[in-house]
């Protein structure tokens, strides 16, 4: 990862601009051009560094619940659980880890 990734990140981890033109703004803070940013963003997602960009809700200021939760899944049967535990509206994410609990999912619900 490059410095300029670096601080592209340490910007957008908190601070991304909710505009019609983000990555001008970011360009704008970065010193740099508009291409350059979007650019180096793609090479970050294509590289797995980011995983996704969008917003943090808090879940209990609009009524939500969420719960975190992790299972100790048979690693041949990971892809099965995972289809299962997806197949549920409120699940946002569902990820595997190197782990005993090796499947890891967020299951959000309205609050009672």
């Amino acid at each position: 990862m490059t410095d300029f990734q670096k601080k592209i990140l340490t910007i957008i981890q908190s601070h991304f601009p909710i505009t019609p033109r983000p990555y001008a703004v970011l360009a704008e803070q970065l010193a740099s051009d508009e291409q350059t940013v979007y650019d180096a963003v793609g090479e970050l997602c294509a590289s797995g560094q980011i995983r996704r960009i969008g917003a943090s809700i808090n879940s209990r200021k609009v009524g939500y619940v969420s719960t975190l939760a992790a299972l100790a899944v048979p690693a041949e049967r990971v892809d099965e659980v995972a289809a299962l535990i997806n197949a549920y509206p409120g699940v946002t994410h569902n990820y595997q880890r190197e782990n005993h609990y090796n499947l890891w999912f967020t299951l959000i619900a309205a609050e009672l």
